[in-house]
Order: structure tokens, then C-alpha cells, then sequence
């Protein structure tokens, strides 16, 4: 099955199940779900309702924005996030250096999704359905 067509970044992610990814079903489950890819060649996909699969988990959308450590970290501190579970999806980032650059400190967490979108780096600040 072909690649799913790309579309801009809403209000859920699905980032499928690795065996889907190898099976070149990508595109399949993306018809499934009614989700597109966030980008041309990236296995995150993206839609407007959190659909339950056993192959891909869900996240919510909280916040999506090119990457830029100073203005995420403005975002995450002023929902007193503390702690981040970083997922890293087809991009070249030094995940580790990034949250040491955050200096998160807080009683929140979240999941940080770094990936390509429109052809740029984007992070995501997502909650796992």
C-alpha cells in the first residue's frame, strides 16, 4: 500500500507499532484511522480523533511548534512540566542535549514528540491516550 498523503499536524498522533512500520503498512493503517502523515516518508501520523488501534499509539495534541529549545521550554514551564518522555521520529536531534536545555522543573510530565513536519523539525508536546 502506498505512503499516506501528508497534511499539517492535528489534534491527535499515532505513531505506529515498529512490526507496521517493517510490514510497509504505514499507509494502510493510516485509511484505518483516518490520519495522514505529518510528513512525505515519516511514520507519525496525524488526525482529528483519537481512534484506538492495537497498532499505534495514540497521543493528544497539547502544543505543536517548528523546534526552538527556548520557546519550548517557556511552554513547558509554564504548565509546570517536569519531567519528558521524549519519542524521536525522523530527525537528526541530540534528544538528551535538548532536555538538559529545557531545565525542566515541575510536578507535570509529558511526552515530547520530535519529528519532521512541512519538511522541518517540530516539537510536539503530547499526552498518551
Amino acid at each position: 500500500m502506498p505512503d499516506p498523503p501528508a497534511g499539517p499536524i492535528a489534534g491527535y498522533l499515532f505513531d505506529p507499532d515498529p512490526a507496521v512500520i517493517r510490514a510497509d503498512l504505514v499507509g494502510l493503517l493510516a485509511d484505518q484511522l483516518g490520519a495522514l502523515a505529518v510528513d512525505p516518508g515519516v511514520a507519525v501520523l496525524t488526525g482529528p480523533a483519537a481512534v484506538v488501534s492495537p497498532f499505534a499509539e495514540v497521543y493528544r495534541v497539547e502544543h505543536a511548534a517548528p523546534l526552538h529549545p527556548g520557546r519550548l521550554r517557556e511552554y513547558l514551564r509554564e504548565r509546570r512540566v517536569g519531567r519528558v518522555t521524549v519519542l524521536k521520529r525522523a530527525v537528526e536531534v541530540d534528544a538528551d542535549g535538548l532536555v538538559k536545555k529545557l531545565k525542566l522543573d515541575g510536578p507535570g510530565h509529558r511526552h515530547l514528540i520530535l519529528t519532521r513536519a512541512g519538511g522541518k523539525p517540530v516539537g510536539v508536546v503530547a499526552e498518551e491516550m
